[in-house]
């Protein structure tokens, strides 16, 4: 988890851009106050948020993660929202804003401002990435395609569905079903290490064998042995 890439810094850049663009932008359009541009930039920009998931993915899920790591990623991630929404918090004072009560206070520094509900968001993942990291950790690259497929299927294109009411029957099994909206950013994050494991190059040398493995040929069930001493590959048939 350790590891270092420019090009990652270049899309952290591109994103942190996008996201500044996607604020300015963000404003109640009606039909009656249409103004092309603002919508344009405000469609061409929601890939900024998904693509620090992925990035969060990509390097969360490239190595075993504890319990203890996971709970502390998180907490982190919390205690920094509660600190911005302090603050957002003493400027609603200053600005003349009481509450009603305690659970007014409460409410306001846990969902205000709106714009960081991103926090909640990536804490979630960190909560379940010691599970996920085992999968993402022994998966071959067919089961986790399989995950990325399965979560941006429900995330994507049956979420824009449910908000439309297109479809009453599906949103009568979903409903059923009790599926979360949150599979969009499962799907993310699971396809930033799936897309990490495809631009990898690296292989693996057997010890004394002399034989490269890469890491995308490698399978989930059973054991096979490469016949090289002190060698174990996870996966059947793959020597």
């Amino acid at each position: 988890m350790s590891e270092h890439h420019t090009e990652t810094d270049i899309l952290r850049l591109i994103a942190s851009f996008a996201v500044v663009l996607l604020h300015v932008s963000a404003r109640r359009l009606t039909w009656a106050d249409w103004e092309l541009l603002p919508c344009a930039v405000n469609v061409a920009t929601r890939f900024a948020v998904p693509l620090f998931v992925m990035i969060s993915g990509r390097y969360m899920l490239s190595a075993p993660c504890s319990i203890r790591r996971g709970l502390s990623k998180a907490g982190r991630t919390v205690g920094v929202m509660l600190l911005w929404s302090t603050l957002y918090l003493l400027y609603a004072l200053c600005q003349g804003w009481r509450p009603a009560g305690a659970g007014a206070v409460v409410l306001r520094l846990t969902t205000e401002p709106i714009h960081l509900w991103y926090f909640w968001a990536i804490a979630a993942l960190y909560l379940f990435t010691p599970v996920l990291s085992v999968f993402a950790a022994n998966a071959n690259r067919r089961l986790l395609l399989y995950a990325v497929v399965l979560t941006g299927i429900f995330g994507s294109p049956v979420t824009l569905l449910l908000r439309a009411g297109l479809c009453p029957l599906l949103s009568r099994i979903m409903e059923q079903s009790k599926l979360p909206y949150a599979m969009g950013f499962l799907h993310c994050y699971l396809l930033g290490r799936y897309l990490s494991l495809s631009t990898h190059t690296h292989t693996h040398t057997c010890a004394g064998g002399g034989q490269s493995v890469s890491p995308r040929r490698r399978f989930y069930a059973g054991a096979a042995h490469c016949g090289c001493p002190n060698s174990r590959v996870i996966g059947a048939g793959l020597c």
